[in-house]
């Protein structure tokens, strides 16, 4: 009968690693312009050899990116595989300088034979606006144009919303949208208000809400201001030097400056900041060598106020040396008196004909299509009767038109012509005289980007000598879109 032996051998435990991959974030947000990791991890099935067998490469859209094979690495300008994490198990592809551009899909594939894994990584790029608001002081009783804009955010998902004490205001606007060449977009919203005395001290707010979930969120506050621009003295003693001073208040300056202009030219400068009024003085010395029409202003920009808010005021003389004219022999010589009356009554006629000034046309800051807009024209001169106004526009290259009642190219409503209504100081523009008269059209713009050019011509007789005497003015405007290259 045979033997049976047992042989035993013993056995050395070997350890089979498993070849694991993952994308911890398939998607990951990255806002524009920063770096951004895209997350992709693997771990080898045999770690003796280390990376000696594995292959690695980021692509997308079918284009390689990043590889790494047979331990060296292939990057772009912009793609990096981090040489020192690969070992850790990290093959993660850093991004560098994110592009709208860039947004999409990202394929990280890792090898090791005989296993190939895969996986995609969803880039989101994200931009947040940045926000303009003009003007962000507003007057009281006057018509404010506000324009609220966006720019340079992505994506296009936005909310642009006009509040009044954290309620929002009727009637609000489409928002006009603008594709920029970076793959950003801007956006812009107008909103017209008039504020009352009543709501002095008060704030208005435009509130922007952003991002793919409409979670960043911008609000700008405005300011409502009753502002108000005196000249004092107005009255001059002849041949004496005296000081003028020009002062405006109403509201909290952040910055303001107060200009003396004479013939358009600046004399006296005066800046102010963080204060609740501000103040210009200017010394004059009027004489009769000043003949010559000599036009005075005072001009004051407000920091936040669209335009300058000017003063044009006109100085009395008193106590003038006026030629004496001693007749000592009246009796013998009626035919001198004859003439020297003549002569004097000339002489005065050339002084009233300077009596007479008339203002530049003030025209709105902003001149948007289909919106009416009134511009007025004033005019101010003691001893002179109002007799008419008309209003004329040419395009360019075009003839002179006047403007009817009925006039639909141009859409004009009325013509008004006011004698002697003289605006108290809440209702003082952009441009002041004494004992104003006004002439005003309003008309609104059918196109956008023409340039036009309006005159007004006002015709006044004199109640001292009968006499006709005839002014113009003329202003050009250009016609806008509403888009925010307008809106600066």
């Amino acid at each position: 009968m045979g033997t049976w032996r047992l042989l035993f051998i013993p056995l050395l435990p070997v350890v089979f690693a498993k070849f694991q991959f993952s994308i911890p974030h398939p998607e990951v947000s990255a806002s524009l312009h920063a770096d951004v990791l895209l997350p992709c991890t693997f771990s080898v099935r045999n770690t003796k050899n280390g990376l000696k067998f594995v292959i690695i490469t980021w692509k997308r859209n079918g284009v390689q990116l990043a590889q790494y094979k047979d331990d060296a690495i292939q990057n772009t300008s912009r793609t990096e595989l981090l040489i020192t994490e690969l070992s850790k198990g990290d093959a993660s592809l850093l991004l560098r300088n994110v592009t709208v551009s860039d947004e999409g899909d990202y394929k990280c594939e890792v090898h090791e034979a005989p296993n190939t894994r895969s996986g995609n990584v969803s880039l989101k790029v994200t931009a947040s606006p940045k926000v303009l608001v003009k003007p962000t002081l507003l007057l009281v009783d006057k018509e404010n144009i506000l324009a609220c804009q966006a720019e340079g955010f992505y994506p296009r998902n936005i909310s642009i919303e006009w509040l009044k004490d954290s309620s929002s205001l009727p009637k609000q606007e489409p928002l006009y949208f603008k594709d920029n060449s970076d793959g950003t977009f801007s956006a812009m919203s107008y909103y017209n208000y008039t504020p009352t005395s009543s709501e002095l001290g008060g704030n208005l707010t435009c509130r922007v809400t952003s991002g793919s979930h409409l979670r960043h969120v911008v609000e700008i506050p405005l300011k409502i201001c009753k502002l108000t621009i005196n000249v004092s003295p107005k009255t001059l003693m002849h041949g004496e030097e005296e000081k003028v001073t020009c002062r405006v208040d109403g509201c909290h300056f952040s910055k303001v400056t107060v200009s003396w202009k004479r013939n358009e030219r600046t004399f006296t400068v005066v800046h102010c900041q963080g204060t609740k009024e501000c103040e210009s003085e200017a010394t004059f010395m009027m004489s009769t060598a000043e003949k010559k029409e000599v036009n005075y202003s005072c001009e004051a920009e407000i920091e936040g106020l669209g335009k300058p808010l000017i003063e044009r005021v006109m100085l009395n003389v008193q106590g003038e040396n006026k030629p004496l004219i001693i007749i000592t022999w009246i009796l013998s010589a009626i035919t001198l008196i004859l003439f020297l009356g003549l002569a004097v009554l000339m002489a005065g006629f050339h002084y009233h004909n300077k009596s007479f000034i008339m203002s530049d046309i003030d025209v709105p800051q902003v001149i948007v299509v289909n919106k009416e807009v009134t511009m007025t024209c004033n005019f101010s001169g003691k001893r002179w009767k109002f007799e008419k106004a008309v209003w004329r526009c040419k395009a360019e290259g075009k003839q002179w038109q006047q403007i009817q009642y009925d006039d639909s190219m141009r859409s004009a409503r009325s013509i008004e012509s006011i004698q002697g209504r003289r605006n108290s100081e809440e209702e003082q523009t952009g441009t002041l005289l004494s004992d104003q008269e006004t002439s005003s059209i309003t008309f609104k713009p059918s196109e956008a980007n023409e340039c036009l050019t309006f005159q007004c011509q006002v015709t006044v007789v004199s109640t001292i000598t009968g006499r006709t005497l005839t002014k113009k003015k003329e202003a050009q405007i250009k016609v806008v879109a509403r888009d925010t290259s307008e809106v600066t």
